[in-house]
């Protein structure tokens, strides 16, 4: 399976070594018992593994037997035509939120996720102290109930629990998220950008070529239960605004080479795409998705164009929380007014929750037309 953006992609550093047991860390990280751990991983017999693996084992039961179910049921049948034809998934503003766009899109080949969020390091949990370790689930702890409850991270938040010395990044959570999916992870790879997107893989976290740490990124490739077909989990750390862009151009150009269909997957996106500074990857989503699924925080309505775009509203749109309260959009709430097809489950910001489903129009042909 090739790695890289494009068949001209440089592997001229080798992976993490292969002795190193992910799914066993992965498991760990998730709080779930894994048969090897118990006589050969000593940190699954410490006090603080065992109690937060007991909280995390009821907060997920609780997640998957509610919000997830929900979720499951309401996309087989709204999403039925895009999952089996979205190839790939692009979850810009999305940090280390593998999650929801494995629950929304389970069928994908590829799942490409961005956030300001540095790529992190396979935690060492073997050799800390007993007060870090415990410190490191306690941190990991408090990650995961916003984005179980509430379906996004709190940025404050996020920014203080990826600053300790397990969780460095977000590689410790997309592994996580990876394990509690029930997935295999059979390869790791760290790798920087070059200015025309090609990926330059690295031989571990600590080295950096991209500036200030953007432009580099983890992937990884893993299975689903059962086995099968091998898929791609990409996190890029990237400013993707208009400036970043232009700081990091093989950042543009690594999301221009994606192949397709591309699902485009967007919420809790703080309406940063509704200010000019970020027309750029507003721009290049509107030209690169074949569809797009989102909440009122992403792409403005007005933005869509109704001879390119095919528009389905789900739930109810009453505005934006008070903190974002100056992107109201009337056009949106115009063109909600009679729908009444409320969400069973929490998506963004608001207790009251709306979806924007955009399937690009077929382009026809003057033949088509005789």
């Amino acid at each position: 399976m090739s790695f890289g953006a494009g068949p001209d992609a440089r592997a001229d550093i080798t992976a993490v070594a292969e002795n190193v047991h992910y799914d066993e860390i992965a498991h760990l990280l998730a709080g779930i018992h894994f048969p090897e751990t118990g006589g050969n991983y000593s940190p699954a017999k410490k006090s603080a593994w065992k109690k937060y693996a007991a909280g995390a084992d009821r907060r997920w039961d609780s997640f998957n037997k509610n919000k997830a179910a929900a979720i499951r049921k309401w996309s087989s049948r709204a999403l039925a035509d895009i999952r089996r034809r979205g190839r790939t998934v692009l979850y810009p503003f999305g940090g280390p939120d593998f999650l929801y766009a494995y629950t929304f899109f389970p069928d994908a080949d590829r799942y490409v996720l961005l956030g300001l969020e540095p790529t992190g390091k396979l935690p060492n949990l073997a050799d800390m102290s007993d007060d870090a370790f415990s410190a490191c689930f306690q941190l990991l702890d408090e990650a995961l109930k916003d984005i179980l409850r509430i379906s996004f991270f709190k940025t404050d938040d996020m920014s203080e629990e990826l600053s300790g010395h397990c969780v460095t990044g977000t590689l410790p959570l997309i592994m996580l998220f990876l394990a509690r999916s029930g997935s295999h992870i059979s390869l790791l790879r760290f790798f920087d950008l070059d200015q025309n997107g090609l990926q330059v893989y690295r031989r571990s976290s600590a080295e950096c070529r991209g500036k200030n740490g953007f432009c580099r990124g983890i992937e990884i490739e893993f299975t689903r239960p059962g086995g099968g077909v091998k898929k791609r989990l990409v996190y890029l750390s990237a400013d993707i605004s208009d400036s970043g862009f232009s700081q990091c151009p093989g950042c543009k150009a690594y999301l221009e080479k994606l192949e397709g269909p591309v699902v485009s997957f967007v919420k809790s996106a703080s309406y940063l795409m509704h200010k000019s500074y970020f027309s750029g990857i507003r721009s290049l989503l509107l030209e690169k998705s074949a569809f797009i699924l989102q909440d009122d925080s992403a792409i403005p309505y007005r933005c869509f164009n109704t001879a390119i775009w095919d528009i389905t509203l789900y739930g109810s749109y009453t505005g934006p929380i008070d903190m974002f309260k100056e992107h109201f959009e009337d056009d949106l709430a115009a063109a909600y007014r009679g729908k009444d097809e409320k969400l069973n489950f929490r998506f963004g910001y608001s207790r009251s929750s709306n979806m924007l489903l955009a399937r690009k129009v077929p382009k026809t042909s003057p033949d088509d037309a005789k």
